[in-house]
């Protein structure tokens, strides 16, 4: 296994002082405990995090790159292909299975061909193979580490990427493999293709460690307390300002809270230090249900009472400011501890995870409908931008009548991306963050970093 050191200082190269000031904070004592943990939980942290993988490989080509010798300047964002992932989860199944670890299959089969066999909506295919490597972390450091494959993943022309990981313990295969076989494909989409939920990563073993548990939640009880919460308001940053009222009322959603329990034992097992004020990330995760695809989360240390969690968070600003958001409209609480759940010592403590996103909740959308009707709304947006191709649906799935204008994003200045930037100097307001995307533009208000109907809505409302 090559030194961490090696690897961060090629992987810094690619990333820029921000990055490289992250990846160095490691602890030796952080690092010892990282790899000394059971496989298992590792494989179930990277497909807990494959949207967090995403992030950093399109971290590294914003930023360019030097792949070797050769300098690849920065390049558009990847998006998550089904397709693509379920291409490489053959591959990865087919080495394991007939003992080679090669780009070319021993039946002939192409990196192309195999894509080929699934969908016919990309060209330009390309690979990235790795064996042995147990984190994502450790096999993105590895890829870059390798001129063939860092220029891969540096196309400029590639659009979108699929990944998928499995060991030899969860493939039955007669040579007696059991490291973990990891592939990467890249493409460049030929058509228009759907954002889709990245699910299709190879599934691992679920961590059955017997000293994991999840504590039994009143959810009712806890969903009233956030709620009231949101409604009295907060002072979230003392005598810097206070969070008002919230607009909505938190609605519990099942596939959240599975994912919270799922993320409150990674949490637990691993030990993980919670950070406070500024130290205090928001981390990110996926949801595969129809309506949700990215979730935002933030975590504490506490005790087994919910409200003793709840008065951890809301005394520190950032994750206060999260809880009381007037965006968020579902969320989901879970609590996981090492040992018996039923212990209940006074110094027992416990892992809370809030995850929360975005809905539109059903009792609005006629609100919303009669409220944008007769309006003209125009959506601007990147191609590959989420949050426009949801607002967008959204907006279909209403029957809001409105103009959809996306732009790829590349080094010149694109038609739509003119009239983006002449709507917003001509509009009478600017609202939001100028430089978060989606645009949209309602009548004569243009409207910054609107991610869903229900708070482009709001807002419309209460002008």
């Amino acid at each position: 296994m090559r030194s961490f050191f090696t690897y961060r200082v090629s992987f810094a190269d690619c990333f820029g002082d921000s990055v490289k000031f992250r990846v160095s904070n490691f602890s030796i004592t952080a690092l010892l405990l990282f790899f000394s943990i059971p496989f298992v939980a590792r494989a179930q942290e990277v497909l807990q995090d494959i949207e967090e993988v995403i992030h950093m490989i399109n971290e590294i080509r914003s930023e360019g790159c030097n792949c070797g010798e050769t300098y690849y300047p920065p390049a558009d964002a990847l998006v998550w292909s089904e397709d693509l992932a379920k291409a490489a989860d053959l591959h990865v199944r087919d080495m394991i299975v007939n003992g080679y670890f090669a780009h070319r299959s021993p039946d002939n089969k192409s990196p192309f061909s195999r894509v080929a066999d699934i969908t016919d909506s990309f060209t330009d295919i390309r690979e990235n193979i790795a064996r042995g490597q147990t984190s994502d972390i450790e096999v993105i450091l590895s890829w870059m580490d390798s001129p063939g494959h860092c220029a891969n993943m540096m196309q400029p022309q590639t659009t979108h990427v699929g990944l998928a990981v499995r060991t030899g313990e969860e493939v039955e295969n007669s040579h007696g493999t059991a490291a973990p076989y990891w592939t990467m494909k890249l493409g460049k989409a030929t058509r228009e293709i759907d954002q889709k939920t990245p699910r299709a990563i190879a599934s691992v073993p679920e961590n059955n460690k017997d000293d994991l548990t999840c504590l039994e939640l009143d959810k009712g009880g806890v969903l009233d307390i956030l709620n009231e919460v949101r409604r009295k308001g907060q002072g979230c940053d003392g005598e810097a300002g206070s969070q008002g009222p919230a607009r909505y009322e938190l609605n519990w959603n099942d596939a959240l809270e599975e994912v919270a329990r799922n993320r409150a034992k990674i949490l637990a097992e691993n030990g993980e230090e919670v950070g406070r004020g500024d130290d205090r990330k928001l981390k990110r995760t996926w949801v595969s249900e129809d309506g949700l695809r990215m979730a935002h989360y933030i975590y504490e240390k506490s005790s087994f009472d919910f409200e003793d969690a709840l008065s951890e968070w809301l005394s520190d600003p950032p994750a206060c400011r999260r809880i009381t958001a007037n965006s968020i409209t579902v969320a989901a609480v879970a609590a996981a501890v090492k040992g018996d759940s039923d212990a209940g010592t006074e110094n027992a403590e416990a892992y809370w995870v809030f995850m929360f996103s975005i809905i539109t909740p059903e009792s609005m959308k006629d609100e919303i409908i009669s409220g944008l009707a007769g309006s003209e709304i125009t959506v601007y947006g990147r191609e590959n931008c989420g949050k426009t191709r949801r607002l967008h649906r959204e907006l279909e799935e209403l029957d809001i009548a409105h103009d959809y204008m996306t732009y790829e994003g590349g080094g010149e200045r694109e038609p739509n991306r003119e009239k983006m930037h002449t709507a917003a100097s001509g509009a009478d307001r600017l609202i939001g963050n100028r430089r978060t995307l989606p645009y949209v533009m309602v009548g004569n208000n243009m409207y910054a970093g609107f991610g869903s109907a229900a708070v482009l809505y709001n807002a419309v409302r209460t002008l």
